[in-house]
């Protein structure tokens, strides 16, 4: 797209800042673009909710710090809302005159404080470790006892409803919901757009009540100092928001295709925006795996990648081809689904697995030349790698709420970039070399052990 008048006043307000780009953590940085990690870095700071004193990027203080500087409109769509701290900042907020909308996923639509036990006792593994935390956020004064006054301070959806900020979520467009509202990104203002893979929950910013080990989830957070880039993203919003009552929002394949437009910086960088999902009368090419495909397939030296899930066929075959062709390729997916039967990773080792119930996707591709650097997540008890995260030729960034897989593309509405910047891409890979080295790499015994007994339980029913 073409650079307007707005990015000459950008860049004299930005250069107004800071007289030089300077470094981050020994890494250059860039004047349009910022990137933040929940945990690398030399950044030392003490968490608001656990009191713990560590390295890493607190997600919560930097989104924050931009919504207080907010002078028109907060627009935030995230999947989980739990963190007070943001909810404060948003009645702050409200309280200057700006505008307050929030989109969240119609599962986690609901007040922690306000659950009886029988309701407690209903929720899901996921849910309960959630109130678990919660609760113990909410002892404010630490005597061991959250009291419904405590629990309503620390409660994030009943603060902001209390206070007459409207939330809607994925039903509002008169269905059950979408896929899942998977969106996690803030449109402040005029000019300023978040981005993260993370949920705005105590897990994925800072770690678990539960494990005094755990640092959170590992995530990214990335802000976008562009007004074309804020309007496109308001343009996503204001679907999903339709008129903000029942029956007046779209969400899922209901929305229309917005397009993948690129967007060039002065610094010689640029992002390529896509949202999910895409319906069967849009092209492949033209959806996020599409682009993701695209973007691997340009790729002359390496592929670095941290996934959360990897099950997308298309894209596997892809990073074969370039493998086959001595591109360097390593990474790790989360250990809870790396092993899975419909995981890449599988394809990627030169193996097949058999489900529970004995099927193969007759798609499975299995490499005849294994890649030796890819494997499973080896993160603190209680953390789960949650990056969408890949780094080409270390100039290529993958990020965003978007996991590769065919529900994402297919069925939930989800945020990708692809950023182009020579500037922020060692930083990125860095980032996903750090949890490629701790990884647990290649087929481990226990895993051959697993796939050999798979398949002869299956013997004769699959093959």
């Amino acid at each position: 797209m073409a650079i307007t008048d707005r990015w000459i006043f950008l860049a004299l307000l930005v250069l107004s800042v800071s007289a030089s780009a300077g470094k981050v953590q020994g890494f250059p940085k860039s004047l349009y673009i910022d990137a933040y990690f929940n945990h690398q870095g030399t950044n030392r700071y003490t968490e608001p909710y656990r009191k713990i004193t560590r390295n890493g990027d607190n997600f919560e203080e930097i989104i924050a710090s931009r919504i207080n500087k907010a002078k028109k409109k907060v627009w935030l769509a995230v999947q989980e809302f739990r963190l007070p701290g943001i909810a404060n900042s948003l009645i702050a907020a409200k309280s200057r005159g700006v505008e307050i909308k929030v989109v969240i996923e119609n599962s986690y639509h609901n007040i922690f404080s306000d659950l009886t036990a029988r309701e407690v006792s209903s929720l899901s593994v996921y849910q309960l470790q959630r109130y678990l935390d919660f609760v113990k956020i909410s002892d404010i004064n630490l005597d061991g006892v959250s009291t419904l006054a405590e629990k309503r301070k620390s409660d994030a959806i009943y603060i902001l409803e209390n206070a007459g900020i409207k939330i809607i979520d994925d039903t509002f467009d008169g269905s059950k919901g979408s896929g899942l509202m998977h969106h996690k990104f803030v449109v402040i203002d005029d000019d300023t757009t978040i981005v993260t893979s993370a949920n705005f929950t105590q897990s994925d910013f800072f770690g678990d009540f539960s494990q005094i080990v755990s640092r959170g989830n590992p995530n990214s957070l990335v802000i976008l100092n562009s007004p074309d880039i804020n309007q496109f993203f308001s343009g996503e919003y204001q679907v999903m928001w339709g008129n903000g009552r029942i029956g007046g929002s779209k969400f899922g394949v209901d929305k229309p295709h917005l397009g993948i437009p690129t967007y060039f910086f002065p610094s010689g960088e640029s992002v390529t925006i896509s949202f999910s999902p895409t319906g069967k009368k849009i092209p492949y090419e033209k959806s996020s795996n599409g682009l993701i495909k695209r973007t691997l397939e340009r790729a002359r030296k390496s592929i670095f990648f941290n996934l959360f899930v990897f099950s997308e066929q298309a894209i596997a075959n892809s990073m074969k081809d370039k493998f086959s062709l001595g591109v360097d390729v390593q990474g790790v997916i989360e250990k809870n689904f790396a092993y899975r039967s419909y995981s890449e990773l599988l394809d990627m080792l030169g193996v097949n697995m058999p489900s529970g119930r004995c099927k193969v996707s007759r798609d499975n591709n299995p490499w005849k030349s294994t890649a030796k650097k890819v494997g499973a997540s080896n993160l603190p008890s209680g953390d789960r790698l949650h990056h969408k995260l890949a780094v080409v030729d270390e100039r290529l960034i993958i990020v965003g709420s978007h996991n590769w897989s065919t529900s994402a593309n297919q069925n939930n509405d989800e945020t990708l970039l692809v950023i182009e910047s020579k500037l922020l891409g060692p930083r990125f890979q860095s980032e996903a070399l750090s949890h490629i080295n701790r990884g647990t790499l290649g087929l481990t015994s226990t895993i051959s052990k697993k796939i050999s007994d798979r398949k002869q339980k299956c013997r004769g029913k699959f093959l």
